[in-house]
């Protein structure tokens, strides 16, 4: 659950900086479309990072799947953002990234305070 917190809340502070490189961008700033870009790729690999961490934390402790499961929809919706961006869709491209800055701060929040059931021994040996 550690490893779990730690990236979610990484991710999170990291799509705010996407947020915020997008906006410099936008003031006229081209030069930090390169960073943006570089950083899409950079925010891709923490996703997928805090999606394995999930299903660990899932398979060591948790008796609920859904950390994992949510961790995947993400995933799908960061790789349309990607398409939108490159083919500069800024209708879908920028309303899709405020989505996903809030859902990385629900799944942040739900990190922090879900408390997830240790499974019994019982429960392990099935």
């Amino acid at each position: 659950m550690i490893v779990y917190r730690v990236v979610s809340v990484l991710f999170t502070v990291n799509t705010l900086v996407q947020a915020a490189l997008a906006g410099l961008f936008v003031n006229g700033d081209v030069g930090l479309l390169t960073v943006h870009d570089v950083n899409a790729h950079v925010l891709t690999m923490m996703l997928v990072a805090e999606t394995v961490a999930a299903t660990i934390a899932w398979r060591v402790r948790a008796n609920r799947v859904w950390p994992p499961v949510l961790g995947a929809v993400p995933i799908a919706l960061i790789i349309v953002q990607q398409i939108a961006g490159y083919s500069r869709d800024l209708l879908l491209h920028i309303p899709l990234g405020v989505a996903l800055f809030g859902g990385a701060c629900t799944m942040t929040v739900w990190a922090f305070t879900l408390t997830l059931p240790v499974r019994t021994r019982k429960a392990l040996h099935r």
